[in-house]
């Protein structure tokens, strides 16, 4: 049970800081993708 929640645990922390490097990027590209179309 403690590796379990060991690697739980690590799992939770990469998808989270995956999802904030995700949602930066996205809002980078979408700005540019704007900014140029417009």
């Amino acid at each position: 049970v403690t590796a379990f929640l060991l690697v739980t645990g690590l799992f939770w922390l990469v998808w989270q800081v995956q999802g904030s490097n995700l949602r930066r990027l996205s809002r980078r590209f979408y700005s540019g993708l704007m900014f140029r179309t417009a």
